[in-house]
């Protein structure tokens, strides 16, 4: 039976849920490096994607720290925000099973209802139906303040075009602080390497793809204020592109460059315009 819920059948949530509930083994830490290498994003059954971040987080921990010569008051806040970030994703694998098991249910026996953009199940566990690309199931009062260490040691100026190139793709503003939401476990290392300090972390929603589901990791950086506005920071980049200054780009190309930032690379490209032809670095 097909009742359309903005565009999505019964079938084809029915579908989502059951892939999301699939009994899995936790994955490899190779497995676990190949799918955050080949895109980035992991996706699969709940009992697959939360231990593969959990592992992936312990991965990157232990790098940093052999990487970095670290004070043990830094490598404390590492072990910290290791140790946060696991039992954020463990607390939120929790939740999300009982909610998608619920949600399940009502959709197989009948029993949900709809309201708006939203699907409920008759024990009020809900999710968004607003189209495929948007169902997703909220994470409810996961959260945590903890903190990253300066790893980079960089002067305040060469920082700021790291900083400057993640505004100009996907980092956004909470309250005049940097704020970055993510499905991607590298990405979450990548930011937080440049907007190091106190982080307020939560895990704010499980989407529901046709590969499984992925888990969407919120970070406010509270030890910093946003300087730039989203065309400000755009211009910027392209400006000290146009003079050679490649910085910017790396961590613009790491927040918006693959596969979501057709966008940022538009409006880069548009301010790289030159009449008679392309500005070269």
């Amino acid at each position: 039976m097909c009742r359309g819920v903005y565009h999505v059948t019964d079938n084809e949530i029915k579908q989502r849920l059951e892939l999301a509930l699939r009994p899995a083994e936790p994955p490899t830490i190779e497995e676990t490096l190949e799918e955050v290498s080949r895109r980035g994003v992991l996706r699969g059954p709940v009992d697959w994607v939360f231990p593969g971040w959990m592992l992936y987080v312990e991965y990157a921990t232990q790098k940093i720290s052999e990487t970095f010569q670290l004070s043990e008051e830094e490598k404390r806040a590492l072990l910290d925000f290791r140790d946060a970030m696991k039992r954020l994703l463990l607390e939120a694998q929790r939740q999300a099973k009982v909610k998608l098991t619920a949600l399940y249910k009502a959709v197989v026996e009948g029993t949900y209802r709809l309201e708006g953009n939203k699907l409920y199940a008759p024990d009020g566990t809900w999710m968004y139906v607003v189209g495929v690309s948007t169902l997703h199931i909220p994470i409810r009062g996961v959260t945590a303040m903890t903190r990253f260490p300066d790893l980079l040691k960089l002067p305040r100026e060469r920082l700021e075009l790291l900083q400057l190139g993640w505004r100009a793709s996907d980092e956004g503003e909470m309250k005049d602080r940097p704020a970055m939401g993510t499905p991607q476990p590298c990405r979450v290392f990548a930011w937080a390497v440049a907007r190091y300090g106190e982080l307020y972390i939560r895990v704010e929603s499980v989407n529901l793809t046709r590969e499984g589901v992925s888990v969407l990791i919120r970070i406010i950086a509270r030890s910093w204020r946003q300087r730039w506005s989203k065309n400000e920071a755009i211009s910027l980049v392209a400006d000290y592109l146009r003079r050679g200054e490649w910085a910017p780009l790396l961590t613009a190309w790491l927040g918006g460059g693959r596969p979501s930032g057709r966008g940022y690379s538009n409006s880069l490209l548009l301010r790289l315009r030159r009449p008679g032809g392309w500005a070269t670095a």
